[in-house]
């Protein structure tokens, strides 16, 4: 992982590490370590810059890139080159589905089928 402001001065010594195949890269965490606010901080040219030069130090070094994303930014961080990317969190995934479920009950006016599934 490759998630501090160190760890990103030295991508070239720890991806070039013998046995490393992958890396991964949580945008809170090097948010967090860059100064910023924790999430994906795509309006911030020192977060983008940081996710794009280890995405090269990644192709440099034959390391696959991975990182934690949502999915409307996965076409970005593809483009970035992050080969291995997680598009969501239980977080994101449990409020996008609770609501859903509420658009749901909104909709149908509070009706349903009754099952659970």
């Amino acid at each position: 992982m490759i998630e501090t402001v160190e760890a990103l001065a030295n991508a070239d010594d720890i991806l070039s590490t013998p046995g490393v195949d992958a890396c991964y890269v949580g945008p809170a965490d090097l948010s967090r370590s860059l100064g910023l606010p924790p999430g994906n901080n795509d309006d911030e040219p020192t977060f983008v810059d940081a996710m794009v030069a280890i995405a090269d130090a990644c192709k440099r070094n034959g390391v696959v890139a991975g990182c934690h994303t949502v999915a409307e930014l996965t076409e970005r961080r593809l483009e970035m080159g992050y080969q291995m990317i997680t598009i969501t969190s239980d977080l994101v995934a449990l409020r996008r589905g609770l609501a859903g479920e509420l658009d749901l009950l909104a909709g149908a006016g509070g009706a349903g089928d009754g099952s659970m599934y």
